[in-house]
């Protein structure tokens, strides 16, 4: 995983939802994905808490995402 700076209220939503994420390099961000499905793109200084704005946005791009595989597959844990 590229080193990246993770809101902590962020990883918290991550560790969350149960499924397996991850973070890769992107040629200017970082993807964040969500069971292999990308979630949202982040800055390459990370999250942090000189905007809370934006990790509020990502952490709700994070939970919807995991309410939508769940309604996709109910029988996946941890949504």
């Amino acid at each position: 995983m590229p080193r990246c700076a993770i809101h902590p209220k962020l990883r918290k939503a991550l560790d969350e939802t149960g499924l397996p994420w991850t973070i890769e390099l992107g040629s200017r961000h970082h993807h964040l994905r969500l069971a292999g499905r990308l979630v949202c793109v982040l800055p390459l200084g990370g999250t942090t808490d000189r905007d809370p704005h934006a990790t509020r946005n990502t952490i709700a791009q994070v939970r919807r995402a995991a309410r939508a595989m769940k309604a996709e597959n109910p029988d996946r844990k941890g949504a």
